[in-house]
Order: structure tokens, then C-alpha cells, then sequence
């Protein structure tokens, strides 16, 4: 058994102007003679901030692995799709998969990485049933020939005993700030009931995204620990967004890294930020 870092990042909407984007990444248009020419989009201040963000906590989570192994999933949306196109970069479906491939250069150089999966999230998203998880997962796959690249719909992890249930869809964090984690609870106490009735132990570890909000829950049963985390999103509201959440008046980003000895969930380790986005006035 070894010492293992599990990174994990979610929805990073790459392709919006309002997700996570490489500044380095190369995208393609045709000049006035019909020739495909290199362009690289300009940064949004929020593009700016939450790529700062990023690579502020994949530089943590690699000083925190030091010599250890580790391990990077994405869980779900590295694309923001073509169903709300009103904030694309641009309208070219291979600038979002290009986006998506240079966002997570940065995370494949984590130390010692053992393995990276991608988790297919929502069809509006990734251009339906995973269409762009498994494009970027093939490009992927392509420069880092020796590393192990999958895309994951539903995975389970076993590290050295213990063990990662992940998928993208999950429970609610809650609809208002009383309940918050609530529906978290009873969707992490139902997996455990149903594994220990079926003689099954339960995961160690549940991880899902895709409500762009942050809920950590942990429950003890039948003499088993699991913990919940719902990942906050890496991609800030749209018009859409703020219409579905209803006007929430702050987001959370970020990154999150569990540390893991044996079969022992040692520490969470949360690197985000948290940012208020009412536009403020004094008279």
C-alpha cells in the first residue's frame, strides 16, 4: 500500500466564455485567402481568474503529492456544448474539443500521475453520449501514450482497498441554505444501505458534480465511513446558469484533493474561492 493524491476537477464548460480556458491554447480560422491560420482567443477577467485558480491548485495538490502517487478525474463537462451557444468562444464544435485538450495539459503534469479518467456528463454538453469526452480522451491518449486515458460514464476505484464511486449526476445540494447537504445525506445513506444489504461494503469515497456547487457529507454506518463530495464547478454563470439557479448572489470554484493512505481517507484537501457577482453600488 502507498500514499495516493486523488485530484479531482468538474465542469470546466471549455468552449464558453464563461469556462475554464487554456491562454495557450491554438485555434484555427481562415484568413482571406481560403488558408486554415492559427488564433488564439482573448481571456475574459473571469477566464483570467478561474485559470489562475486552476493551476494555483493543481501546483498545491502536486507539492502536497511530493514523491507519491496520484490520480486525476474529471468528473464530467469538459465542454460546454452547442445547446446555449449564446456565450461560446466561437461556434466551431472542434474549438471546444481543442479548448477541452489544452485544459487538462496542465493537470496530465501532475507528479507521478498513475492514471487520469474522464467522466461523460451531460448530452448538452459534450454533443450527446459523450461524444466530446471521447474526442479529447482520444487526443489525450495520443500525446501521452504511456499514460492510462478512459473515459468513464460510471466508475469504480479501488485503491489499494479503498474505494471511489464517480459519475457526474447526483444528488441536489439543497434549495435553500438550511437544507443545504440534506438531499446529499439521503442520497449517500440510500448507497449505503443498499451495498451493506447486499453484503457489499460501501464506497469510501462518493463523488458527483454537475449543480456547479460545492457539498461535503459524511456518514457512518453498519461500521463503514463514506464521504460525499459534490465538486464545484470550474466556469462561472451565463445568462442560462443564472436563470436555473435562480439568481444566486455567489459561486464557488476550485479543485479538490483527497488524500489517501491504505485504505484510510487521511485529509480533503479544498483549494477554491468563492465569488460574490452582484454588482455592487453605494449611493
Amino acid at each position: 500500500m502507498m500514499r495516493t493524491i486523488v485530484g479531482v476537477g468538474s465542469d470546466f464548460h471549455g468552449g464558453s466564455r464563461f469556462g475554464l480556458m487554456n491562454p495557450n491554447v491554438v485555434l484555427y480560422s481562415e484568413d482571406k485567402d481560403g488558408n486554415l491560420t492559427p488564433w488564439r482567443p482573448a481571456m475574459t477577467a473571469t477566464q483570467a481568474h478561474l485559470w489562475k485558480l486552476y493551476l494555483s491548485g493543481l501546483e498545491l495538490m502536486g507539492g502536497l503529492a511530493g514523491n507519491d502517487r496520484t490520480v486525476w478525474i474529471h468528473n464530467g463537462d469538459e465542454c460546454h456544448g452547442n445547446k446555449h451557444p449564446q456565450s461560446l468562444v466561437s461556434t466551431r464544435m472542434a474549438d471546444q474539443i481543442l479548448i477541452a485538450d489544452a485544459n487538462f495539459r496542465p493537470a496530465l503534469a501532475l507528479p507521478n500521475l498513475a492514471l487520469a479518467r474522464l467522466v461523460a456528463g451531460t448530452g448538452a454538453h459534450n454533443f450527446a453520449e459523450g461524444s466530446s469526452t471521447m474526442l479529447v480522451t482520444k487526443i489525450l491518449q495520443g500525446a501521452y501514450p504511456g499514460l492510462d486515458i478512459q473515459t468513464v460514464y460510471h466508475g469504480l476505484m479501488d485503491i489499494d482497498g479503498f474505494t471511489i464511486d464517480y459519475s457526474h449526476h447526483g444528488p441536489h445540494p439543497g434549495s435553500r441554505e438550511w437544507l443545504r447537504g440534506n438531499v446529499a445525506r439521503f442520497y449517500l445513506r440510500d448507497m449505503m444501505m443498499a451495498a451493506l444489504m447486499a453484503g457489499e461494503k460501501p464506497p469510501s469515497l462518493v463523488l458527483r458534480g454537475h449543480f456547479h456547487s460545492k457539498v461535503v457529507e459524511t456518514l457512518t454506518m453498519g461500521g463503514f465511513t463514506s464521504t460525499l463530495v459534490i465538486i464545484p464547478a470550474m466556469c462561472v454563470l451565463d445568462d442560462y446558469a443564472r436563470q436555473a439557479t435562480r439568481s444566486v448572489s455567489t459561486i464557488t470554484n476550485g479543485l479538490f484533493a483527497f488524500e489517501v493512505d491504505g485504505t484510510r481517507l487521511v485529509e480533503i484537501h479544498e483549494f477554491t474561492d468563492t465569488l460574490d457577482i452582484r454588482t455592487k453600488e453605494r449611493l
